[in-house]
């Protein structure tokens, strides 16, 4: 039997073990919600308990509190948003990458610099967030849509935007569309899009192949990839819909649109990430902020393969947003 602790009853709740799994990663100091799931075929149901310690008459013992969500899902239009953070201050947000979760940000999250609340959520979709059962909820918009209720959320009139390839194109997408929301970008091993109908076709064929082996081989294809944790996607079905909907591009509205990002950025690419290298340095040159930083060794994830360098990276740069803001070169409104 699986027990843990409802804290507003005081009373202990019970499941039956039987075809459970159980997932935990605790990031220390932060409110934490146990994940319980029922597997059925490819389908996972999805119950967040909150976990509190067993009460004792002589254990004063108290829960810690911090700044942000009690509840770890936030309902957005269509959808319902897993979101955790750490720290307090400036908000910066943390989008992943396609067929990953907030969960690669882990080392990231550890240790926030002071002054700086660290947001990772999940795209609907994705992990602990929700599916909808509707294709026509899962898209480029649906997703600037989402960051924008989850910076309002915590009450970040602007932020720093970092993003991992999918999750590096939205955030790029997002400070074109909200530039007066946006402070910095900090584009992680992502390319911003294609001004070839031709190359952009073969993008989204590519996106299509992904959604079809998804959907003839359940959440087991995610096996393949050694840096993604299966077990934290609810279904199948939300990657199926966000390949067709979310990763698929439609035009060169962002690649153009580089030229005009007013805001500092740091393009992060790992030295033997080939797909993405080419991409990094052109960002690089054509936002006119921009600086670009190899990690050495690295490939398309090199946040979690060396995150001693990817944090002395990110929080430099953090150091140089707060000095552009002291300093007056930030004319817009906070």
């Amino acid at each position: 039997m699986l027990g843990c602790w409802d804290a507003g009853e005081r009373k202990k709740i019970v499941e039956n073990d039987r075809n459970w799994n159980y997932h935990k990663r605790p990031l220390q100091g932060v409110k934490t919600f146990r994940l319980f799931r029922f597997q059925d075929n490819l389908n996972v149901s999805s119950v967040f308990i909150q976990i509190y310690s067993a009460p004792d008459n002589n254990d004063q013992q108290t829960v810690p509190e911090r700044k942000g969500p009690k509840m770890p899902l936030l309902k957005t239009k269509g959808a319902e948003i897993f979101h955790q953070s750490r720290g307090e201050g400036e908000i910066v947000l943390f989008s992943h990458g396609y067929m990953a979760t907030g969960e690669m940000w882990c080392e990231q999250l550890k240790e926030p610099p002071d002054g700086y609340c660290f947001v990772s959520w999940e795209m609907r979709g994705h992990g602990r967030s929700s599916s909808p059962s509707d294709s026509a909820l899962y898209s480029e918009q649906a997703t600037l849509d989402d960051m924008a209720a989850l910076l309002d959320y915590y009450g970040a009139g602007r932020a720093i935007l970092v993003g991992h390839s999918l999750g590096g194109y939205m955030s790029l997408a997002f400070c074109i569309k909200h530039p007066e929301r946006v402070r910095g970008l900090v584009l992680v091993s992502c390319g911003p899009g294609y001004r070839s109908d031709k190359v952009r076709a073969d993008w989204n064929r590519i996106a299509e192949r992904q959604a079809k082996k998804i959907e003839q081989e359940g959440l087991k294809v995610l096996s393949h990839y050694s840096d993604i944790d299966v077990s934290l996607h609810r279904d199948a079905i939300g990657l199926i819909y966000a390949a067709r909907g979310m990763l698929t591009q439609r035009d060169d509205r962002v690649i153009n649109a580089l030229p005009d990002i007013d805001v500092p950025t740091l393009v992060i690419v790992g030295e033997h990430d080939k797909h993405y290298r080419n991409a990094a340095g052109y960002m690089a040159t054509k936002i006119r902020h921009a600086t670009h930083h190899e990690i050495p060794g690295a490939g398309h994830m090199s946040n979690t393969t060396d995150p001693a360098s990817f944090n002395r990276a990110l929080h430099e740069f953090l150091k140089k947003c707060c000095r552009r803001e002291t300093t007056g070169a930030d004319k817009a409104g906070a």
